[in-house]
């Protein structure tokens, strides 16, 4: 699996971004990223724009659209149809999402908990989701410092909580991406695991259709887990038994991020209601931990803690692997 950082949440001038699609995307290549998602705000204007420009700076661009509403936003890939968001009310969100994915269109929660009315409005989301299964994906992590934000923890537990209901929702984060970025400020990445050796916008897309997500504020983690001759990875499923789990850190990955004071202290394993299976101290020198557990829930991600502009916090985490009892 080769894995490569992406950035889903983008605007550009075609609706409220400070950037052109040229500058969107040179922003992006000095960022590091492999591809990047456009989302601007109800409206497509900018695809072909962005796709030329990023072909020739060789970024993949994912095609999208946020669709803005009074009552939260919804970021939708591989959908150039986006007259839909008029008409979203809390009470219909279940039925747009059913057609949104019936035409394949790739469906996300847009930062769920951030501030509504009088901050931002339509930030917050008040729709009335009763079929998380037409959802692809979620959005852990929002804007910059992220997880020194409450709605990003709120967030974090909220997803967590999909997952013990049974719903495999792929984690992802989002700049939301409008302006020049603050290097005194941390931002997650998302990194997208695809098997081909180039990263792409179907690649892009069937990673995220897949669960192979790892967001990080640095290095990249990942996960395997393997007995006899039975492995698998990020957004697979497992029957239930025991396992090695091998944590992989690649500090590597990290170039990009080296203005922040990134300290890794710790790794573990997290699986239903947050609950902890495992924990082992790390640091620069140790890239790799290994555990044998005997696993008999439902799912399990990996994550790296550490210290983050003085304070500890979450660093990386990744998708889960999914068990199940056959």
């Amino acid at each position: 699996m080769n894995w490569f950082p992406v950035e889903l949440h983008c605007h550009t001038k075609h609706s409220d971004g400070d950037f052109s699609p040229a500058e969107l995307i040179e922003q992006a290549k000095i960022f590091g990223l492999k591809g990047i998602a456009l989302t601007d705000h109800n409206t497509v204007a900018g695809w072909e724009e962005t796709c030329s420009c990023a072909e020739k700076a060789g970024i993949c661009v994912l095609p999208g659209v946020e669709w803005t509403t009074y009552f939260g936003h919804m970021l939708v890939l591989q959908q150039k149809d986006c007259g839909g968001w008029m008409d979203l009310q809390p009470d219909r969100i279940d039925a747009a999402t059913a057609d949104l994915r019936a035409r394949g269109g790739t469906i996300g929660a847009a930062h769920p908990f951030e501030p509504g009315n009088p901050v931002g409005t339509g930030c917050h989301w008040d729709f009335s989701v009763r079929h998380w299964e037409n959802f692809h994906y979620y959005e852990v992590m929002n804007g910059e410092n992220p997880m020194e934000k409450v709605r990003n923890r709120k967030s974090l537990l909220a997803w967590t909580s999909l997952l013990d209901h049974g719903y495999r929702l792929t984690p992802t984060s989002g700049i939301d991406w409008h302006s020049q970025l603050n290097k005194e400020f941390s931002y997650a990445c998302t990194y997208v695991g695809v098997p081909e050796k180039d990263c792409t916008a179907q690649g892009m897309n069937h990673a995220i259709l897949s669960g192979r997500t790892s967001l990080t504020m640095g290095p990249l983690l990942t996960m395997e887990v393997c007995r006899e001759s039975q492995c698998g990875g990020i957004g697979d499923v497992c029957p239930n038994g025991r396992y090695t789990f091998l944590l992989h850190l690649d500090p590597r990955r990290a170039e990009h991020w080296r203005h922040l004071d990134l300290q890794p202290r710790e790794v573990r394993l997290v699986t239903n209601g947050g609950r902890v299976l495992f924990q082992s101290p790390c640091g620069e020198c140790k890239l790799e931990s290994s555990v044998m557990l005997d696993v008999q829930t439902s799912w399990c991600r990996a994550e790296l803690w550490g210290v983050v502009r003085d304070r500890e916090s979450l660093i990386a985490m990744t998708a889960p692997i999914y068990f199940s009892q056959t």
